[in-house]
């Protein structure tokens, strides 16, 4: 199941924004309704090395299965392959659509012949027998759906790993719930009004991003914001951005500095850029851990939660599924509903009234 800080533990996976999803199945009657297919597919080990994937130990269910000598392999599974297809066409020239308004189609499972809200949710597993979608079309962005321990976290694991190996410049959010509840301390933000840092997580995803990376790769993602390049003293790339906020006296800007990277990634044409994100639903729940000045802050108060979660508010059935008490409507990053009432009109109505009373007392 997963009950975490209140939310059904959910991962969302993401390709240039890849996010994993892992909920819960409710129960009927005390008995599991999840059904599974069997895959027919070659049984394939991968080994996971530190060097391509320092965030593992952030991934319980990646990081146990550590043996001897710090080996950590884990069975390849269905999805990574499908994904790493994915990933392999866009190597070749096929473009990726943008993930700002991206379209797709409901789909039909073929093996139990559930029809899928694609449109809505871009999930790529049957919500009723758990079977892959085929074919899976070119996306910029992936659903991971599943029961606690289906392989989520494995599957984002082995599809980062991949593409780093690759040459891809990927950015692991390996505990999406940490990320926005578990920070030391919280500051506002001076570079984006309205926000506040959580420095400590942020500088830990910095560190790992930075690690798995080599110098040479990160110069070749330029920054394009002028703000962000005064910001880090004329910062021209990745690299020298990363060199200019790792450091002690800069802690206290870290979001800033994971905001400016995630912006550089988003504007990448010449290198290829994937982002994920693990636990993905605490970015949508009602409230994060942090206070300040006695207000429980909401997941969209926190910089970069609030722009990772943007990029996923076309999860709809994310949302509605898990999230049933979530109205879009509380939403600051979506535009005001036209169709609500202008609260001024009742001000203007109130004042009509009372213009009409006096007329009365004349």
């Amino acid at each position: 199941g997963g009950e975490v800080g209140g939310a059904r533990q959910q991962k969302t996976m993401m390709l240039r924004r890849i996010a994993s999803s892992s909920g819960r199945r409710w129960c009927r009657g005390g008995a599991l309704t999840t059904t599974r297919r069997l895959s027919s597919s070659e049984v394939r080990w991968v080994e996971l090395g530190v060097d391509h994937l320092p965030e593992r130990s952030k991934m319980p269910g990646v990081d146990g299965a550590v043996g001897p000598e710090e080996r950590c392999r884990v069975i390849e599974r269905e999805a990574t392959r499908a994904l790493q297809g994915i990933l392999e066409q866009i190597e070749g020239g096929t473009p990726a659509p943008s993930w700002v308004g991206e379209e797709d189609d409901d789909w039909t499972c073929g093996h139990c012949g559930y029809e899928n809200w694609a449109s809505k949710s871009r999930r790529m597993f049957c919500g009723c027998c758990g079977s892959l979608r085929e074919p899976l079309p070119v996306r910029s962005s992936y659903l991971l759906t599943g029961p606690l321990g289906a392989g989520k976290s494995v599957v984002l694991a082995q599809v980062v790993s991949w593409a780093r190996q690759r040459g891809w410049v990927a950015l692991l959010v390996p505990a999406g719930w940490n990320f926005a509840n578990r920070g030391a301390m919280i500051l506002p933000s001076e570079a984006y009004v309205g926000t506040f840092e959580d420095p400590f997580e942020a500088k830990l995803v910095l560190e790992a991003f930075r690690k798995a990376h080599g110098a040479s790769l990160l110069e070749q993602i330029p920054l394009v914001k002028k703000s962000a390049k005064r910001r880090w003293g004329n910062a021209a790339n990745l690299n020298e951005l990363l060199d200019a906020a790792l450091v002690e006296k800069k802690f206290n800007k870290s979001s800033t500095a994971l905001r400016d990277v995630l912006d550089a990634l988003a504007a990448s044409d010449d290198v290829p850029c994937l982002v994920a994100v693990d636990e993905v639903d605490a970015f949508f729940a009602d409230r994060v851990s942090h206070w300040w000045h006695m207000k429980q802050l909401k997941p969209e108060q926190i910089l970069n939660v609030n722009f990772l979660r943007s990029g996923l508010r076309t999860f709809d059935e994310l949302e509605r599924l898990h999230f049933p008490d979530h109205h879009a409507d509380d939403d600051p990053t979506k535009p005001p509903d036209p169709t609500k009432d202008d609260p001024t009109k009742d001000e203007e109505e109130e004042d009509e009234d009372d213009d009409d009373d006096d007329d009365d007392d004349d």
